[in-house]
């Protein structure tokens, strides 16, 4: 939902900023309150003062809980709403939002901080789950390209980015893992088997770049390039002993089906026919796999080819190079 309503205000103020505002902008601001409004009703707690998560950033159980990536992409949208209301005139409209705004940043950054360095989640019982994930990234995504941008490199988040490439970066392959691989964990996925993703990776590649560190920055984009195929990047990789321990210790015994379609996460109504179906694209697509590492030659396996959040986010990493090459010469301009 966060998500939705941000790309609603960002199109109006893309709009208006160029000069060409939709004749039906009404439409899109009626859309961006009835968005905000389902959301605060069904996902925000008021007594906690935080958005419950449930499936964000493409995973499942791993985000049941209060999730940093999920409150600050809230956090993001009500500024954005915010800014929407000043240039459309239409404040009285957002009351309710300027009152959630108002100190959730703070208390958003104060929740997932612990010690030295911010967590991950807040699971549903309220403990803190310290493993590493991207997700760590995001008062950094979610805080630039707002205009102005909010995120300041504190030493919490520093130090947080540190525990993240200490612990996500590949050991084989290079590039950031989403999260560790703890299959015993029933809540863990490693689809097909773990290892980096492209999109996750560009992203580390964007905080390099706004805080000026190029040399970084391109020496993570010429990984990430070489591993595209005929200029495609795939949304992420494994190699094929990590495959084939996938296939030997969770697709033959049954738990990766388990994970896959638990019933607390699945949609109502899911017939298990379709299930069925869905099981059996998933097995076509391993024994192909598995037909490839057969020819031999295969050192890594990509998955999700081409991939258009990968090729978002380069992009994303290439303007914010050029960017900050333009802040540096005293170029004042902006990203958007």
């Amino acid at each position: 939902m966060a998500h939705g309503v941000t790309i609603l205000c960002r199109y109006l103020l893309a709009a208006k900023n160029r000069g060409h505002i939709p004749h039906d902008s009404q439409a899109y601001i009626d859309a961006i309150y009835k968005g905000v409004m389902f959301a605060v009703k069904r996902y925000y707690r008021n007594e906690i003062h935080l958005f419950y998560s449930t499936t964000s950033i493409h995973e499942s159980a791993i985000e049941e809980g209060y999730s940093i990536w999920v409150n600050y992409a809230y956090y993001c949208m009500l500024l954005l709403i915010e800014q929407v209301a000043k240039e459309f005139n239409c404040e009285a409209k957002f009351e309710k939002a300027f009152v959630l705004k108002d100190g959730f940043g703070t208390i958003v950054k104060n929740v997932f901080t612990i010690g030295d360095r911010l967590i991950r989640r807040l699971k549903p019982d309220g403990e803190a789950d310290l493993r590493p994930d991207i997700t760590l990234m995001s008062p950094f995504f979610f805080g630039t390209g707002i205009v102005p941008d909010i995120f300041k490199p504190d030493e919490i988040f520093i130090n947080t980015m540190k525990f993240v490439e200490d612990n996500l970066w590949d050991p084989d392959l290079g590039m950031l893992q989403r999260y560790l691989p703890f299959i015993e964990d029933p809540n863990t996925h490693v689809h097909a088997g773990n290892g980096p993703w492209v999109q996750y990776t560009a992203m580390l590649a964007q905080y390099y770049y706004f805080t000026g560190n190029l040399e970084k920055g391109d020496t993570i984009m010429d990984i990430i390039d070489s591993y595209s195929t005929d200029g495609y990047l795939c949304e992420h990789l494994t190699t094929p002993d990590r495959f084939h321990e996938f296939m030997t210790l969770e697709w033959l015994p049954g738990s990766d089906v388990n994970k896959e379609f638990a019933p607390d996460i699945m949609i109502d109504g899911i017939t298990y026919d379709l299930i069925v179906e869905e099981l059996n694209h998933m097995k076509n697509s391993y024994d192909q796999i598995k037909r490839r590492i057969e020819t031999g030659a295969v050192r890594y396996l990509t998955f999700a080819i081409p991939l258009m959040w990968s090729h978002a986010e380069y992009a994303m990493a290439l303007l914010l190079k050029t960017w900050r090459q333009l802040q540096d010469i005293g170029v004042k301009q902006h990203i958007l």
